[in-house]
């Protein structure tokens, strides 16, 4: 199984740059994707312990 980077979009109200945006919503997807793989990869090993 691939677990992907999601693709986010942030409506910020304050006065960040477009460059600072995209660099939040790229940490946000990658951070998005390592919860996943850390939920399925503590499922397998829970599962496997079994």
């Amino acid at each position: 199984m691939a677990i992907l980077p999601f693709l986010t979009n942030l409506d910020l109200r304050d006065n960040s740059s477009e460059v600072d945006i995209k660099s939040l919503e790229e940490k946000e997807g990658y951070a998005v994707q390592d919860a996943f793989e850390t939920y399925f990869s503590n499922r397998k090993k829970k599962r496997n312990s079994r």
